[in-house]
């Protein structure tokens, strides 16, 4: 069977029904799995609609994301080669393989926003879209079927850790105040570069969690706003994220810790540079 999900053959069985529709169906479906899809809606969710809900989610799509990535470099599998597959994604699709990042993503960010939705459309939607992004994996040919699978898998594994979570640990504050808790969050943020030098990954982690103990202890910022300054309040922010991705990178050296740095300063950006832009204006 695991010789089977490793195969060609679903990939090119999938691959039968191939046409420019579906092509261009596929790309902008597998888009819903990129960083950059995520870079964009993650700050408008903290931004405009929950900013304590944003930053659990972000923080649980971040734990995700660094598993991932910590397990592809463990069982650093190749992808499939474009003599075998059409490869119709990029040349072929970059990095290792197994398990597939944007199944794993889209299961843990859509399963926790259908959580906290709690609309039965709503998972229906979700759970269309995390099969969908999965499916978008094989027929562009950058994922073997176990690769998905795996995916899939391991996003429902955390997906489960967050409900039981969710539903059972008191959200009370802490016991440390913030200075306790920044302490406790570099630490943890030193600790898993160690173990995975993610640097993007832990950067965003250690700047967003940072920003916004800072932003409830300092700016006390209010999502809610009339139409029009949630508008300016996302263009603003999401060009300057933008921004800082490509210059702060070409200032910076090659280097994981220098991503980590880079990212850092993004993930401040969104947690408490924007609520202290944007603070003030509630109706």
């Amino acid at each position: 069977m695991l010789e089977y999900l490793s195969s060609p053959d679903i990939i090119l069985a999938i691959q039968t029904i191939a046409n420019p529709v579906l092509d261009w169906f596929f790309i902008a479906v597998t888009f819903l799995g990129n960083e950059d899809f995520y870079i964009a809606v993650l700050p408008v969710i903290y931004w405009c609609v929950d900013k304590k809900f944003g930053i659990r989610l972000a923080i649980v799509f971040l734990a995700s994301v660094y598993i991932n990535s910590l397990l592809k470099d463990i069982f650093a599998t190749t992808r499939p080669d474009p003599a075998d597959v059409r490869v119709l994604y990029g040349k072929s699709g970059g990095g290792y393989a197994f398990p597939s990042g944007h199944s794993q993503g889209s299961v843990t960010f859509w399963g926790v926003i259908a959580w906290e939705v709690k609309k039965a459309w709503f998972w229906a939607l979700a759970v269309f879209l995390m099969i969908a992004v999965g499916i978008s994996r094989l027929y562009l040919g950058v994922h073997w079927p176990i690769d998905v699978a795996g995916g899939w898998l391991i996003g429902a594994i955390i997906l489960g850790v967050y409900f039981l979570y969710d539903a059972k640990v008191d959200h009370s504050r802490s016991f440390l105040n913030m200075w306790g808790l920044i302490i406790l969050v570099l630490i943890i943020g030193v600790v898993l570069f160690l173990i995975h030098p993610a640097g993007h990954i832990v950067g965003v982690f250690v700047g967003m969690t940072i920003g916004y103990l800072l932003e409830e202890k300092l700016v006390d910022f209010d999502p809610r706003s009339v139409w029009w300054y949630q508008v300016l309040k996302v263009v603003v922010g999401l060009a300057v994220v933008f921004a800082l991705r490509i210059f702060i990178k070409k200032l910076l050296p090659e280097g994981d810790i220098f991503d980590a740095i880079r990212y850092l300063i993004i993930g401040f950006w969104i947690a408490l540079g924007i609520p202290a832009i944007f603070r003030g204006r509630k109706n």
